[in-house]
């Protein structure tokens, strides 16, 4: 979320300001994943380990669970519905009791138990970068201070290379259309460049004319005048 404040007063004078959170940009957000994407696009694996201790953790919560939605049932619900009169409205009187009830009980777990730190089943392969000025702007500084094997919020993982030319033929399994047939440029040093769309299978250039408006000049009043001239174009396609 980013602040936005807007001003208002006469003529455009800021006596009043009124500021408020909002959702940035898309350009904003595209930017700045661009960037992450760049500099802190980091290779992790599961951590072994830590599955195997997940796995344990999971089987004494189940037991954990059980017992506790019993007593919960058979003390708090019983003591709740026990001491109640019936009514004619009796449904409106249990409803704002138990639910005060429930939140009572999560809430007591949530203060009286510590949960420790979750951590994150991911491992770094090879952490040799720490996130950059511009991402670390999205996690707190002493995480930074803590570097560890494990990635942090503001970095983009991936388990496995992609192999480059994975996207050069077409393939109906993982839906990749391929690039032949697709538009490049010879002179580009950009993506688009022929040699590197075309995966070093070569391009084709077509050439042709086509009539386009030139020398337009405007006349008061009011509309423009334009000649047709016959353009040379030049069209590369990867083959």
């Amino acid at each position: 979320m980013e602040r936005y404040c807007r001003c208002h007063g006469t003529s455009g004078s800021c006596t009043l300001r009124t500021c408020y959170r909002r959702t940035p940009r898309m350009r904003t957000l595209g930017t700045l994943l661009k960037h992450i994407y760049d500099h802190d696009l980091v290779q992790v694996k599961l951590d072994s380990s830590s599955l195997r201790s997940t796995r344990n953790t999971y089987k004494d919560k189940q037991e954990t669970s059980s017992s506790t939605s019993n007593h919960f049932k058979h003390s708090y619900l019983d003591k709740a519905i026990k001491f109640i009169p019936y009514q004619k409205n009796i449904k409106k009187q249990l409803t704002p009791i138990l639910s005060s009830i429930s939140n009572d009980y999560y809430d007591r777990n949530v203060n009286n138990v510590k949960k420790p730190p979750k951590k994150s089943n991911l491992i770094i392969i090879n952490p040799t970068k720490t996130p950059t000025i511009h991402s670390s702007m999205l996690i707190k500084s002493n995480e930074l201070m803590n570097h560890s094997i494990h990635p942090h919020l503001s970095q983009l993982v991936y388990y496995e290379l992609i192999n480059e030319k994975l996207f050069c033929h077409s393939n109906s399994f993982y839906h990749i259309l391929g690039t032949k047939g697709r538009l490049c440029n010879s002179s580009s040093i950009y993506m688009n460049n022929c040699h590197h769309l075309c995966c070093g299978r070569g391009y084709i250039t077509h050439h042709y004319y086509i009539m386009e408006s030139c020398h337009c000049k405007f006349i008061w009043c009011c509309r423009v005048e334009c000649q047709q001239c016959l353009v040379l174009k030049k069209v590369e396609t990867c083959i």
